[in-house]
């Protein structure tokens, strides 16, 4: 699909984390032999994060080669839980609750301090963004100052970019608050069960006024982040 039609698709690949020697050479070929724009990354694998030692050498390598990541769940234990009537949750609460929980330990024990490529954060961030200022009373109240993440949590949000999706403007109108209008891309959902291209573009339509941010969010972010 990017081969056909680059001006419109940028691809990205899904390493092997389960089997780190294979995911670093998996890395190389993405960046390499596919020429892809970037990764596609799981919260978790298997409940482990991803800041597991044994992955160290593979998000160098990303570090290293410039890669984009964007990073979404795919299954966890929190889905587990659920009867065979919730299922519809799992996309609604759990995934977003998933996100959050997993990007916040990632930044408490110090992944983001270790590894510094762009990354690209599904949902609208979950409740990240939402959540920012009691995290970060609470890093505060920790009685260590040597202790990850070394800098207020705040700052770790205002260097990742999110996704647009969350199908309510005064929640992304408070997220465009807090880390700015140049750390979104347009999201739709698609082609999952909450995809709806026009509500989403009327929600960015309705709560960024000047077209040339509505540029950056529509367009010119991702091309940059994805370089295509």
């Amino acid at each position: 699909m990017e081969s056909r039609y680059p001006d419109a698709f940028a691809g990205l690949g899904m390493l092997p984390l389960r089997e780190p020697e294979q995911a670093l050479v998996e890395v190389d070929r993405i960046a390499g032999d596919l020429d892809l724009s970037g990764i596609a990354l799981p919260t978790s694998i298997n409940g482990d994060r991803l800041s597991a030692p044994e992955l160290a050498p593979v998000f160098d390598r990303v570090d290293e080669l410039g890669l984009t990541a964007f990073i979404h769940p795919h299954g966890n234990v929190l889905s587990d839980t659920l009867g065979p009537a919730e299922t519809i949750l799992n996309p609604l609460v759990i995934f977003p609750t998933d996100t959050t929980l997993q990007v916040a330990r990632l930044i408490y024990d110090g992944f983001f301090d270790a590894h510094d490529f762009d990354l690209v954060i599904s949902h609208m961030g979950g409740a990240l963004l939402h959540l920012a200022g009691r995290i970060d009373k609470g890093r505060r109240e920790i009685n260590d100052p040597d202790a990850p993440p070394t800098k207020p949590f705040v700052e770790y949000l205002q260097e990742f970019y999110y996704d647009t999706i969350s199908f309510h403007q005064p929640a992304l109108e408070a997220a465009l608050k807090t880390v700015g209008i140049d750390r979104f891309v347009f999201g739709t959902d698609y082609p999952f069960d909450m995809e709806e291209f026009d509500t989403a573009v009327g929600d960015v339509e309705a709560v960024v006024p000047a077209a040339a941010d509505r540029e950056k969010i529509m367009s010119e972010t991702a091309r940059d982040l994805f370089d295509f």
